[in-house]
């Protein structure tokens, strides 16, 4: 039996903190019915009946892929409860349970060899090699059916820590886990619909088609690539999953940079280029001050407000009719010399 105190925390831990979101109980026999629910609020059901009605909520709702991600790892979740192990030995396989939902939601056909491709990131994050953090990063291509050498058996031995260099090469593995191609990404590509950090661009772009990339970077980090872009994190022991869409196109989170800017709605460019530059500044470790402000507030007739100083010609994007807008994201560490990331378009001017 689970102290209310201990079930809040595998909710917490395990299905909240994936998503952002908060986790509360609903008491009584008359919880569900008594609740209002919506998509905005998801039931974890993985205890007892009579252990009470656990919830996660966020104010934007969840999407169809988050909830079929809940429905994953809770099905894994249900089955460890239902063993009845002692708590100190169910501790230990939370993780696991927890992890294997994540590769069925990645993969639900081949989620064996995605299971075992985490576990060796997730070893290889607590080693070093020769005092140094160990990076590492393998694709999966599902459409390759030959075995090869399994990457399981040759990651047994130490010289497998240094076949592949974080973002820069990979090792790529066929459907069964049999490793068929070394491979170093080209930095000729395509940003558009590529949602990641900046520097693993050239390396999401190999995923799609029925193609994964797993990263581990030397922050022990592990990064999750699906369709050109990045959609689980590990970071700082938690899981994470980036619902890219709910912040870029089927919603806008931004009433106070609508305000500020007093303008009924960010464009998509401008406001994709803010996401993407926060993803980057994140995954940098280095922190970022993003500043957007309408070109009208910065010039005063050709030149720009003395006010204004701290900004400089280089620092305006400026969005073309008929030329396709390049810098979809905004550099946030190299472009600018100072802290500040400046937008501008012909909507909001």
């Amino acid at each position: 039996m689970w102290s209310v105190k201990k079930r809040m925390e595998i909710v917490t831990r395990y299905f909240a903190s994936l998503f952002g979101a908060v986790s509360f109980q609903e008491n009584g026999e008359d919880a569900d019915s008594n609740f209002s629910k919506g998509s905005s609020s998801i039931k974890v059901d993985i205890f007892k009946k009579d252990e009470g009605s656990y919830y996660i909520n966020r104010a934007i709702s969840f999407t169809q892929e988050e909830q079929e991600i809940i429905r994953c790892i809770s099905k894994e979740m249900r089955k460890l409860f239902a063993q009845h192990l002692l708590p100190h030995y169910a501790n230990i396989c939370l993780p696991q349970a927890q992890l294997l939902g994540i590769s069925k939601a990645i993969s639900p056909s081949n989620y064996k060899t995605v299971l075992t491709v985490l576990n060796i990131l997730e070893e290889f994050s607590t080693q070093t090699y020769e005092g140094q953090r160990i990076t590492f990063s393998v694709g999966i291509d599902e459409t390759v059916t030959f075995m090869g050498n399994n990457l399981a058996d040759v990651c047994r031995h130490d010289f497998s820590r240094v076949l592949t260099s974080d973002c820069n090469s990979l090792l790529v593995c066929s459907r069964q886990g049999g490793i068929v191609d070394h491979f170093s990404p080209v930095n000729s590509y395509d940003m558009e619909d590529s949602f990641a950090p900046l520097e693993y661009l050239p390396i999401a772009a190999w995923s799609s088609q029925g193609k994964y990339i797993f990263c581990l970077n030397d922050n022990g980090e592990i990064l999750v690539f699906k369709n050109r872009c990045l959609i689980f994190a590990k970071r700082r022991g938690q899981w994470c999953y980036f619902s890219h869409q709910i912040y870029t196109s089927t919603f806008n989170p931004a009433p106070i940079l609508l305000k500020v800017l007093d303008v009924a709605e960010v464009p998509f460019e401008i406001f994709k280029s803010i996401y993407v530059s926060v993803i980057d500044a994140s995954f940098r470790r280095k922190g970022a001050c993003i500043g957007v402000i309408k070109k009208s507030a910065v010039y005063d007739g050709d030149g720009i407000r003395e006010c204004m100083d701290f900004v400089s010609e280089s620092d305006i994007l400026e969005k073309k009719k008929n030329e396709k807008n390049k810098a979809s994201r905004f550099q946030v560490q190299s472009a600018t010399p100072s802290p500040w990331v400046l937008a501008s378009s012909k909507k909001t001017s």
